[in-house]
């Protein structure tokens, strides 16, 4: 998802089943590969509560 507001802010999101978990994680573009991997990360440690 893409915020338009200054610099174009990312929030990554995952969906699980019929909900979407919304990854507390953004940046904007000069931060994508980090802010991407650590939404990984959260993702691999909360995908099976």
């Amino acid at each position: 998802m893409r915020i338009n507001y200054a610099k174009g802010y990312r929030v990554y999101f995952k969906e699980k089943g019929n909900q979407i978990v919304v990854l507390l994680i953004g940046g904007d573009k000069s931060t994508q590969q980090k802010d991407i991997k650590k939404a990984k990360e959260i993702w691999n440690r909360i995908k099976d509560e």
